[in-house]
């Protein structure tokens, strides 16, 4: 009985595995029956879940329906280190790019979907030197690679003189934004910190200083409630707790928080905390922000210890549009960190385009990771009991900094 019962779990497992090898043709789902006929299609495509309408709408495949069987890296749209752009996609097109590589670097691709989008675009990267084809092995698939999930980003590594061939898949009509960075994240998953909290709020002041503006390689945060883990430099201390991470989101913050890092509900600045938000906020310009080609989040640790400067800056960040025509305001921004002396600094550049009546209200300051009343600092105006969510007409003039000093 015993090896009757390991033979059965082992089948099935296998059937499971392999997409249902085992079935006969009548017995294929659609997208099994269109994926099954391509080795490297059959094993990273996704299985249906619920993005996936399948009969259900004419943006999706159907199951008369094929794959995109020219496709090929041979002509595909060469990408750089910095490269942005948006693109749309068919039902069942498979969309090649190539990076190009003259110096021996990392590249760190993402791609997202453009906010009006609903299914999921998946990426994959192939191996270094590898002109794959819709017909390639999956041999040539790279090894850190996801075959069974549908990944929207990857890291890996092209040799001086190499080239590297990446795909998108979507078996829904769908617009993806794809960019691409040299800048690598940390391998951590989460903030980790020593020390004890206490609630001593800094002391808040507004000066004017000109806003300097930084000009290194972007991140590949891109789309709307993105984050990203980023690496201090130094120890920095917050209320009481020492950080060398700290998480930027594409809403305007910065958090040393495990919890719903990516928020763009802004009123939880100056709310108590709970096990389910965000807490201990850095906002210079908290709102429902989102990162497109244009805009992007850099970072720089500048100085030599025990002086160091951790600095964060959104560039041109502004509001999901909802017509070609909309030209909503793009904000320039920047947090500053100060090794030692645990100092805070808000800084403002300049505001492009217009207001409109419909976009969503702002936050700024900082709170701990207890919040409410006398847990945070509103940087309008430094007080430690107004939670005025603000219109974006308000943002501070160019070269306005708001300083919170321990």
């Amino acid at each position: 009985m015993k090896i009757i019962l390991t033979f059965i779990i082992i089948f099935f497992t296998l059937e499971s595995c392999f997409f249902d090898i085992f079935k006969t043709e009548e017995k294929l789902t659609p997208l099994e029956r269109m994926t099954k006929a391509n080795p490297i299609f059959t094993t990273w495509f996704p299985r249906p879940n619920n993005d996936y309408p399948g009969n259900g709408s004419s943006t999706c495949i159907g199951s008369n329906e094929t794959l995109d069987q020219n496709a090929t890296c041979i002509n595909a749209r060469i990408v750089t280190a910095t490269s942005c752009f948006e693109r749309s996609i068919n039902k069942g097109q498979v969309a090649f790019f190539r990076f190009q590589n003259q110096s021996d670097s990392n590249v760190n691709l993402e791609i997202k979907l453009n906010r009006n989008s609903t299914y999921s675009s998946c990426l994959l990267a192939y191996k270094e030197n590898q002109m794959v084809t819709y017909s390639s092995s999956v041999r040539n698939i790279e090894t850190n690679q996801s075959l069974t999930a549908c990944q929207s980003s990857t890291t890996v590594s092209t040799s001086s003189n190499s080239f590297r061939c990446f795909s998108v898949y979507n078996s829904c009509d769908a617009n993806f934004t794809f960019r691409s960075s040299s800048v690598i994240s940390p391998s951590e998953t989460q903030v980790t910190s020593t020390g004890i909290d206490n609630s001593t709020l800094p002391t808040w002041s507004s000066l004017a200083q000109n806003y300097i503006e930084l000009n290194q390689s972007p991140t590949n945060l891109i789309g709307n409630d993105s984050l990203m883990l980023l690496p201090i430099g130094f120890n920095f201390t917050y209320f009481g707790r020492t950080f060398t991470t700290v998480f930027a989101n594409t809403n305007g913050a910065l958090t040393f928080s495990n919890r719903n890092m990516s928020s763009n509900d802004s009123k939880l600045l100056f709310q108590p905390a709970s096990q389910e938000n965000i807490h201990s906020i850095i906002a210079p310009w908290w709102t429902d922000l989102n990162m497109d080609c244009d805009s992007s989040l850099q970072y720089q640790t500048s100085g030599t210890a025990p002086n160091r400067i951790f600095t964060v800056q959104w560039k041109n960040i502004g509001y999901v549009a909802t017509s070609s025509t909309n030209n909503f305001y793009k904000f320039n921004f920047q947090v500053k960190l100060y090794e030692t002396s645990n100092r805070i600094e808000f800084h403002y550049g300049n505001l492009t385009g217009e207001n409109s009546s419909t976009l969503p209200r702002v936050a700024l300051g900082i709170s701990n990771s207890v919040g409410g009343n006398n847990n945070f600092i509103n940087a309008r105006n430094g007080s430690s009991t107004d939670s005025s969510l603000y219109l974006p007409n308000i943002f501070p003039t160019a070269n306005t900094v708001y300083r919170f000093q321990p």
